[in-house]
């Protein structure tokens, strides 16, 4: 992309600040001419500037203009902040991030960002995002069902920066029930401190050194070596990398809990010498689970919020003046946690999601009522699309695969069949379609409590009437 920008350079041409109102009517008013306007990016831009010195701007309102600009570049947060300035873009808008601000900056006196990081597009199950094929993802809707930090966990773990990446809801959970869940981040701190809980009345052991074992050391080392290149990947901008070496500890401490079996230790009571492994063992879970907690703050804030609870430490302010390097170079060094603090396992931190296709059935007269929930897209639509095969058979296949217990009992053929999809989060174009071929095999089907950002993709593919 550097090499695509120094090509343009070569043929760039002076560029209007303006442009006339017959052809751009929304920009800016130009002052003492109302025949043109300020072209549109050149405003926006200038954001990137004034939005840094806004306090400094509002103090000054009462000032004649133009405002004392060589002044407000010399302030304190200025001088902090802009020489360091990285600017986070979209590969299509490159040539006005680059050439055209760039002009703008040196017009003024003002040195470049220190880097301009054009970023990749998102895809949507290998498609184009867009709202005619039914491939728009609404950020609001999936934070609501799945929260905010596995999406921010998702995104930053499934594109590689500067790449395009494609975007599944299905990947989501699998991503939530996996990495996150039972299989990975929160299986590993409510193991550990269940354990603390059940053996050592809710308190930090200290360590035991005369019990240390190569064990513990390799686990110390493993997570301090991932700890360095996770901030290393942080600052070469490459956050999936990052992400994956934080999970590497992850993975060795999951380890390291199976193979020296702290359960075991707990049961040898009277033995002095397992009781100090187990000190040891429980240390050294916990301080991996803090120095987690510390790493995942910039990533996951309310999660590493959670975490710093469970383990007794004191709330911190994510926002700091503080280089967040430095600041956490000497929050994740080894020994941080102070024997005899309190812990406490609570909830976990990231339950299992249930699948789409873990329906509720309800059966009375001539209708059939499913209830779906979560998300709908391509793989799940396949799996519906199958359950309902028999549906002639009168759903019999869904009721013995999905139905509560007791109420498994034979009924007679739907001749009506209604979805209640007032709890799916997300349906793509391929998951509409299959509610739609439904009606090849029923005679009558409804949708009911069609949520508002559903309506439009389910009635694009004539799923059913709601």
């Amino acid at each position: 992309r550097r090499n695509k920008v120094l090509a343009d350079l070569k043929g760039i041409e002076d560029q209007s600040v303006s442009r006339r109102k017959e052809k751009l009517t929304w920009g800016v008013h130009m002052p003492d001419d109302d025949e043109h306007v300020i072209w549109v990016w050149f405003d926006a831009l200038i954001n990137y500037v004034s939005g840094l010195l806004k306090e400094e701007v509002e103090k000054r309102a009462d000032e004649p203009d133009p405002l004392p600009f060589d002044e407000l570049i010399q302030t304190e947060k200025f001088k902090t902040f802009w020489p360091e300035s990285v600017h986070l873009i979209g590969k299509d808008i490159l040539w006005h991030h680059t050439l055209i601000w760039w002009a703008m900056l040196y017009g003024v006196g003002l040195e470049p960002p220190k880097l301009v990081f054009a970023h990749g597009w998102w895809t949507v199950e290998g498609m184009k995002i867009s709202k005619a094929l039914g491939t728009g993802i609404d950020p609001a809707l999936i934070t609501q069902r799945f929260g905010n930090d596995p999406l921010r966990y998702y995104v930053l773990r499934e594109m590689t920066f500067g790449a395009d990446g494609d975007f599944s809801v299905g990947h989501l959970v699998q991503r939530i029930n996996t990495d996150l869940g039972k299989g990975g981040l929160g299986n590993l701190v409510a193991r550990t401190l269940n354990l603390v809980e059940k053996h050592r009345d809710a308190k930090v052991p200290a360590v035991r050194d005369e019990a240390l074992t190569e064990a513990d050391r390799a686990l110390r080392e493993a997570t301090e070596k991932n700890v360095v290149a996770y901030q290393r990947h942080i600052e070469a901008y490459q956050p999936h990398l990052a992400v994956e070496d934080l999970w590497k500890i992850v993975r060795e401490a999951s380890r390291y809990i199976d193979d020296e079996a702290p359960w075991k230790l707990g049961k040898a009571t009277e033995d002095a010498a397992q009781q100090a492994r187990l000190d040891n063992v429980l240390y050294h879970l916990c301080e991996v689970c803090r120095i987690l907690g510390v790493a995942l703050e910039p990533l996951m804030p309310e999660t590493a919020a959670k975490m710093a609870q469970k383990l007794g430490q004191p709330p911190r302010s994510v926002l700091s003046y503080e280089p967040a390097s430095k600041a956490l170079y000497k929050r994740v060094a080894w020994g941080g946690l102070v024997a005899g603090t309190s812990v406490s396992k609570g909830e976990n931190l990231f339950p299992a999601i249930r699948s789409a296709l873990d329906m509720d059935v309800a059966f009375e007269g001539e209708w059939a009522t499913i209830k779906l929930g979560g998300f709908l897209e391509t793989a799940t639509a396949e799996e519906l699309t199958t359950a309902l095969d028999d549906v002639r058979e009168g759903l019999q296949p869904i009721l013995e695969a999905h139905a509560k217990k007791g109420n498994r009992q034979k009924h007679k053929k739907p001749k009506r069949l209604r979805f209640d999809v007032a709890d799916l989060v997300y349906c793509s174009a391929t998951g509409a379609k299959a509610i739609a071929a439904v009606r090849e095999r029923v005679a009558e089907v409804q949708l009911t409590n069609v949520p508002e950002s559903l309506a439009e993709v389910l009635a694009e593919y004539g799923s059913a009437s709601p």
